[in-house]
């Protein structure tokens, strides 16, 4: 999972110079990527966290994966907007 949401703000750095081009700024239209951005030293520090762990496993890394997931699914509410 902190892969993921590190990797996003890693990306978010890519989409805030797009969102400049089109004129937006951190105070007008792209203040979320903007506040995403704002910790340049949060990757690195996200690497040497994951260099320093335990050796990758797999298994482990599907079980998670399915865990977020299936918690992701269920905060989403089983509601059908069409019943």
């Amino acid at each position: 999972m902190m892969y993921v949401l590190e990797g996003s703000a890693l990306g978010a750095h890519v989409l805030m110079a797009q969102a400049e081009q089109l004129g937006m700024t951190a105070t007008r239209g792209a203040r979320h990527l903007a506040r995403q951005i704002a910790d340049r030293t949060r990757w690195p520090a996200f690497l040497r966290v994951l260099e320093a762990s335990e050796p990758f496993s797999l298994n482990e890394a599907v079980d998670a994966a399915v865990c977020l997931f299936d918690v992701a699914i269920s905060s989403a509410g089983t509601e059908s907007h069409g019943e």
